[in-house]
């Protein structure tokens, strides 16, 4: 029996994605070079050690730049966009429904603390959730599966106990590693990813049907 959800963060809950697809883009188009949503792929769900866009900066304009500069650039072209943002359609109906069928709730994500905590709270939302995991020294980003381990582990559940939402491969596939179910729900920039993996997979939580879908898992 499901008692929990486990919700990804960045292109699930708030379109973050999007704006740090188009910030990357617009930085490497201020220096002359571009950078292509196959680029950014390689990073969605995990961290940007997977593909560090700043060495790929270097690489294609042939010149070093300062990264302390770069990365506050990045935060004010990000932030242009992310300041006006609203949590995705049909997120705040699935916390509505998880809440009035008893479920708990938990967020697992690769970012850091600092900013899935800082969106939590702007948009209302910090509060609905009874744990909130990230990446650290200790545990590695996804698609590695050690943040759903120590989720599972801080709300005392077993892996079948609980269900993972996610937007990403990297995301979806540390779930299932955690030995999680998980119901992928893409985004316009995760789309065209494979998804061939997850026990479940809808094109937007607008109108879902929390209960039904859990009937289903449960069968």
């Amino acid at each position: 029996m499901i008692r929990a959800l486990i919700l990804d963060f960045d292109g699930l809950i708030l379109d973050t994605e999007t704006s740090c697809f188009a910030a990357w883009r617009a930085l490497f188009a201020e220096h002359g070079a571009a950078y292509s949503l196959e680029d950014y792929l390689v990073i969605v769900g995990t961290t940007n050690a997977a593909r560090d866009p700043v060495a790929l900066l270097h690489e294609r304009t042939g010149r070093t730049h300062d990264r302390e500069v770069l990365r506050e650039r990045l935060r004010a072209l990000e932030h242009a966009r992310n300041h006006t943002l609203a949590p995705l359609p049909g997120v705040v109906a699935l916390l509505d429904q998880a809440r009035a069928l008893g479920l708990r709730l938990a967020v697992a994500s690769s970012s850091s603390r600092g900013w899935v905590e800082g969106h939590l709270r702007t948009q209302g939302l910090f509060e609905r959730f009874e744990t909130l995991v990230n990446r650290s020294d200790t545990l590695r980003a996804k698609p590695e599966p050690d943040i759903y381990l120590e989720a599972l582990r801080q709300l005392d559940l077993r892996a079948d106990e609980a269900l993972a939402v996610e937007d990403s491969f990297n995301g979806s596939l540390a779930a299932k590693r955690a030995g999680l179910r998980c119901l992928a729900v893409p985004n316009a920039i995760t789309h065209s990813q494979d998804f061939s993996h997850v026990d479940a997979r809808r094109d937007t939580l607008e109108g879902l049907d929390l209960a039904a879908l859990l009937r289903e898992f449960e069968r």
